[in-house]
């Protein structure tokens, strides 16, 4: 029996193209397709390494993050395709942060330890598209894999692919913004897809979303942990007499903002943070610039499981 994921292994494992595409796209068309409560995708934020995690209700500029992508699903899953759309105000931007296990070209996506993705794209792994994430609003990026013989297994809501970040600006004192991330479709067929490993394909739920997170910036707050408090002291005093981590972006540990980081810093801090003095100040700051990428298309000729699906589908190339 032809079914939309045996069509799509078989384009991808032979590339014969020219009599796969009806066969695929007419299943496809015909195939139950319906947005299913039971078949799921939700988002949240937390802050990167932080146990447990605990979604952020508010992200701070200079603050590294974890995008998660939560799944839930009724049926093993032969196959997904998920896009997404990542945006601020004017002036946002932000560095994909590299991890030892990421996926891409920019192995900022991680597979989360212990979910049920962990091995079930036996077909080439996760297949990530960020040709579109150059860390300036907007980027555009596109997660997916295919399965063989494992799938993902059915099972309740939880979180499985962590996209990581750091927020680098806009950096303007008293700023309140919004990041949001919203699902997109780029056609011809990169959109949100789940395929049952039996055949037929489903439009999974959207759950809040487009979802947003207020954004802010908080100087004096050298270690990253959005509070102002003692913790940010020794952060400081690590930093200038024991050779410590530096703050991140550099900027946050400027507490009195007169362009040095230096003993002054910790006298500022120290009062602020027992309410002696006043809160930290932000200094006149601008983010190293990242020109935009050589512009790409989003589909390249490199992304395997995107271009073979798209091949099948349509005379693509």
């Amino acid at each position: 029996m032809f079914s939309p994921i045996s069509g799509i292994i078989e384009c991808l494992l032979t590339k014969r193209s020219a009599w796969l595409a009806p066969g695929l796209l007419a299943t496809l068309l015909l195939a139950p397709v319906s947005v299913d409560a039971a078949n799921q995708v939700a988002l949240d934020i937390v802050k990167s390494g932080f146990q447990p995690a605990v979604p952020c209700d508010t992200i701070y500029i200079g603050g590294e993050y974890e995008l998660r992508i939560w799944i839930e699903n009724d049926v093993r899953l032969g196959g997904i395709s998920m896009f997404w759309n990542v945006w601020m105000d004017e002036g946002g931007a932000w560095q994909w942060l590299a991890q030892s296990e990421g996926y891409g070209r920019l192995q900022c996506v991680t597979i989360i330890p212990g979910s049920r993705l962990v091995g079930a794209f036996d077909l080439g792994g996760l297949q990530v598209n960020d040709w579109l994430m150059d860390g300036i609003s907007p980027d555009i990026f596109g997660v997916g894999g295919a399965a063989l013989y494992a799938g993902v297994p059915p099972g309740p809501m939880e979180p499985m692919i962590s996209v990581h970040f750091r927020l680098d600006g806009p950096w303007a004192p008293g700023y309140i913004g919004d990041l949001c991330v919203d699902s997109i479709s780029l056609p011809p067929c990169g959109g949100f897809l789940f395929i049952d490993m039996s055949g037929p394909a489903i439009i999974p739920r959207l759950v809040d979303i487009p979802a947003c997170w207020p954004v802010v910036l908080k100087c004096g707050n050298p270690n990253g942990d959005n509070d102002v408090d003692v913790a940010d002291v020794v952060f400081l005093i690590n930093y200038i007499f024991r050779d410590g981590p530096a703050p991140d972006p550099l900027p946050l540990g400027d507490a009195n903002a007169d362009g040095a980081i230096n003993m002054g810093d910790i006298t500022y801090l120290l009062r602020a943070a027992f309410r002696l003095g006043p809160q930290p100040q932000c200094p006149d700051y601008q983010p190293p610039l990242r020109s935009p990428g050589p512009g790409t298309p989003i589909y390249d000729a490199n992304d395997w499981f995107i271009r073979g699906l798209c091949d099948s589908l349509f005379d693509f190339r």
